[in-house]
């Protein structure tokens, strides 16, 4: 009985030893899984400049919504878009399921970085238009969503920069960039300001 004994408790270690061996396979084969995933969605393959012509962007709102007068009469910037070459948007950073960048600089630290020349000239060209908006709050929802996973990750006031610079270079302007310039009329006033 002795023996029988300790055969017994010697192949219920060996169960035990064999289960702990299996559950260190999976959670590495998860750890596996996981940084593959990561990594794939770091390397994403251009940047999409999203712009907006604000009269038409005032035009689609609901009836309880308005966008701030005068409304600008040029493009506007939407974002600065990191996207996989089949036209998908690189999803937003989360420290749990997409670590795309390391230690990005957090919405706070983002707008503490940006030089009031850099406020001033997204003031002007990366306005929020739905009242009653604030710019900061704007540009902040944008750097979480699309600035924390670009390449300046870590220099917030890069990724502003550069989307400002390609916002006013004329050759991605729809406007102009065609080689036809095309300059909208005065139109009616849109009913959807204030």
């Amino acid at each position: 009985m002795e023996m029988e004994m300790q055969a017994s408790s010697s192949s219920s270690s060996s169960g035990a030893s064999k289960m702990v061996m299996q559950q260190w396979l999976l959670a590495f084969a998860v750890a596996v899984l996981w940084s593959s995933e990561v990594s794939a969605q770091a390397n994403f393959q251009f940047y999409k400049l999203s712009l907006i012509w604000p009269d038409s962007y005032c035009m689609t709102l609901q009836p309880h919504q308005n966008c701030f007068n005068p409304i600008p009469r040029f493009f506007t910037i939407h974002g600065l878009w990191p996207t996989f070459q089949n036209d998908t948007p690189v999803p937003r950073y989360d420290l749990y399921t997409n670590r795309c960048f390391n230690n990005p600089r957090t919405q706070g630290q983002a707008m503490g970085a940006l030089s009031a020349a850099t406020v001033q000239a997204l003031n002007a060209k990366w306005p929020t238009l739905l009242m009653p908006g604030y710019n900061p709050g704007f540009w902040q929802y944008e750097w979480r969503q699309h600035g924390m996973c670009s390449d300046y990750g870590a220099a917030p006031s890069n990724y502003f920069t550069i989307a400002l610079n390609l916002a006013n270079n004329n050759s991605h302007d729809p406007l102009t960039g065609c080689g036809y310039p095309i300059s909208p009329g005065p139109g009616a006033q849109n009913p959807k300001t204030k």
